[in-house]
């Protein structure tokens, strides 16, 4: 459990510092410019308010934001063995579109839900299992909150009947 605690800490530490919503380049493409997607996510009524606050607020979401319309729907086949198999903590951002779309709270994962991807980046290195999504979703009373209790967390990450949701013992 030591173990456990010492890899949340880092994770978390580390994911705080990346959240920074500070310098970080997004790539060059042929596709609109960044203005160009603010502006459009700041005009058109595809965008949840949320969102919009998102990429006006932290310039390296603006790529998952804009993509909000096209893929908010698409449910991705995750294959996380090659981050489990790693050896290392593996780096999962909240905002990826493989999950940052799912509702979490009053928001969605990518808005919100940086403790269940903390997690998840811990889970997967501990136990080669557990995604955001999963682990956000893990009791729904928590989840429609916003707030991912350590029971839930738990029972998600680590689903061992120790950990059962509900259960008081």
């Amino acid at each position: 459990m030591k173990k456990f605690i010492s890899v949340c800490l880092c994770i978390c530490i580390f994911a705080a510092q990346l959240s920074g919503c500070s310098g970080i380049d997004l790539p060059i493409s042929d596709g609109p410019t960044d203005a160009e997607k603010l502006e459009k996510i700041r005009t058109s009524d595809e965008y949840p308010e949320i969102l919009v606050e998102t990429a006006e607020k932290c310039p390296q979401t603006l790529d998952y934001v804009y993509n909000y319309p096209e893929l908010k729907d698409k449910r991705f086949d995750i294959d996380l063995s090659s981050d489990a198999q790693s050896g290392t903590v593996p780096l999962f951002i909240q905002w990826d579109e493989r999950w940052g779309y799912a509702p979490y709270g009053s928001g969605f994962i990518g808005t919100s839900g940086c403790g269940p991807t903390c997690l998840s980046m811990a889970a997967v290195y501990l136990t080669k299992h557990a995604l955001p999504r999963k682990t956000a979703t893990a009791c729904p009373e928590t989840a429609a909150r916003g707030r991912l209790s350590a029971r839930a967390a738990l029972c998600s990450a680590f689903p061992q009947p120790s950990f059962r949701c509900g259960s008081s013992r």
